[in-house]
């Protein structure tokens, strides 16, 4: 091993009996109610890494949400608000260019956009049918 190469082993000393809160683990709530996420075996920590365009992109895709994309909503439009919403959430930790944005915000402003757009349709079909 290289001496160059820090190998920190983080709370090496911690055992069962260590009633330490490091702050790393989950408490009571998301064992009785999990979310979505950790059914599939992502934690917190992979939500609000910071990703780039490209990382990004294959994961839309990869879960079949290209789709959600259209006229109304573009991929640059969500990214830029990801952005605007991780400079809040994350603070120092955010991108300072913009180039990377959190899985998180990116699923929550797509998410939002798309929401408003189906509002929008169900608003103007029941506006058609009864009025």
């Amino acid at each position: 091993m290289s001496a160059s190469i820090a190998t920190i082993c983080l709370f090496q000393n911690r055992g069962c009996l260590d009633k330490k809160d490091y702050g790393d683990e989950a408490g009571i709530r998301s064992v009785l109610q999990p979310n979505v996420f950790t059914e599939y075996g992502l934690t917190q920590r992979d939500l609000l890494m910071l990703r780039g365009k490209d990382e990004i992109r294959r994961i839309v895709e990869g879960c079949g949400l290209s789709g959600y994309f259209n006229s109304n909503i573009a991929f640059d439009d969500v990214w830029n608000k990801a952005a605007e919403i991780d400079k809040d959430l994350l603070q120092e930790l955010a991108s300072k260019d913009g180039e990377r944005v959190s899985l998180y915000s990116f699923r929550e402003v797509l998410f939002g956009k798309r929401a408003e757009e189906i509002r929008r349709t169900v608003n103007r079909e029941y506006t058609e049918m009864c009025c």
